[in-house]
């Protein structure tokens, strides 16, 4: 499974692409990395490496939001994720849920999304060496930009275990699939054997757009890249 991740400096931002929004969604990074991955899938309380080399492209942050020295915080609308179901795999639970994650957020006019992963929904990649968040083994945090958002005052919406699975993995028609999983639950008439090339072309590269903005590698994953290819 390979994704193509780019990286600019500071924080990065996508618009939504509803005609009838203005809304943003900011995912706050703290530091700027650029890179495609191939990991190799780890299991329960075992070590993973990644073997990734790097590209990037530019993003700027958003402009309906506050600068981070703005004295007054804004109440922020923030969609918070635990994780995939408790069947997901590394790609799914990795990648396919946070894209999926991302595009509700925009979809709904949520002002940031936070990936608050837990192994409460899902313990197959969970080891407790690295702490609870199997997504920030690898990717620098997604999350609101505390600065910015007043954090005892804004509003928080929890996914919940029926919301993600089916809901936002099968039945949200703005998700991305990793195959044809949903057509039963959309009633698609379909055969599984059939390639529908047109069909995977989109969701991938909707996929990618998404990585290629929000998706950071962390420096220590960075570094095993550059120790394995220099």
């Amino acid at each position: 499974f390979v994704s193509y991740i780019t990286r600019s400096p500071a924080s990065t931002s996508i618009q939504n692409e509803s005609a009838t929004s203005n809304m943003h969604v900011v995912a706050h990074h703290t530091r700027a990395r650029s890179q495609l991955i191939t990991p190799i899938l780890p299991r329960k309380n075992f070590t993973t490496t990644i073997i990734t080399s790097a590209r990037s492209i530019s993003t700027t942050q958003s402009p309906t939001l506050a600068s981070s020295t703005t004295s007054t915080k804004q109440i922020c609308n923030i969609l918070v994720a635990r994780g995939g179901d408790n069947g997901a795999g590394f790609a799914t639970l990795i990648y396919a849920y946070p894209i999926n994650f991302m595009l509700y957020a925009l979809h709904h006019n949520y002002t940031y999304l936070w990936l608050d992963f837990t192994p409460k929904f899902n313990d197959l990649y969970y080891d407790p060496v690295y702490g609870p968040n199997v997504f920030e083994y690898y990717f620098e945090s997604i999350q609101p930009d505390w600065t910015v958002c007043d954090r005892k005052h804004s509003n928080f919406t929890k996914l919940t275990k029926g919301q993600i699975n089916p809901g936002i993995h099968k039945k949200e028609r703005s998700s991305i699939h990793l195959w044809y999983y949903h057509f039963k639950q959309w009633k698609i008439a379909f055969e599984p054997r059939q390639y529908l090339r047109d069909w995977y072309y989109e969701q991938r590269s909707t996929g990618n757009r998404i990585v290629r903005t929000y998706f950071h590698l962390k420096p220590e994953i960075v570094a095993q890249r550059d120790a394995i290819w220099s």
